[in-house]
């Protein structure tokens, strides 16, 4: 399987005591033999890809990554023109090859939790009964 992982150092924020790292690399998908290389060092981590940050820095980097996405997700919200219309014309590169892996500045907080991909609609679909779920999942391309 293909898994994103991220090289850190390390630092402490003292206000809030949070181990903070900084990552100097982040690679989704990088290819078995170097999956495996991250995998048995103690220097990589799997990211599970739950991000923070604020809306108008993630606008900023589409809008320098991915301008053309940009543009038809923000005429479709604009003029309320069918959403899934617009995404299902916009790049197919996953938004942690097209953004994650450019930025210069990304954090990492260490963590530990069960998880599951809600990125994935067969995932999602366990958690809600949102009808726009329902309908993406429905007139989803197979």
């Amino acid at each position: 399987e293909e898994y994103e992982y991220t090289l850190t150092i390390t630092n402490i924020i003292p206000e809030n005591k949070l181990k903070v790292s900084d990552v100097k690399l982040f690679k989704e998908k990088p290819d078995k033999e170097t999956a495996i290389k991250y995998f048995n060092s103690d220097n990589y981590f799997w990211s599970s890809d739950i991000s923070c940050f604020k809306i108008d820095y993630m606008l900023d980097q589409y809008k320098k990554y991915l301008p053309y996405d940009y543009e038809l997700l923000e005429r479709a919200t604009a003029y309320e023109n069918n959403l899934y219309e617009a995404y299902s014309k916009c790049n197919k590169e996953s938004t942690a090859c097209a953004i994650y892996e450019k930025l210069d500045t990304i954090k990492m907080i260490k963590c530990n939790f069960d998880w599951d991909d809600v990125g994935v609609f067969d995932s999602l679909l366990k958690y809600t009964n949102n009808q726009n779920v329902l309908d993406a999942y429905n007139n989803r391309e197979n």
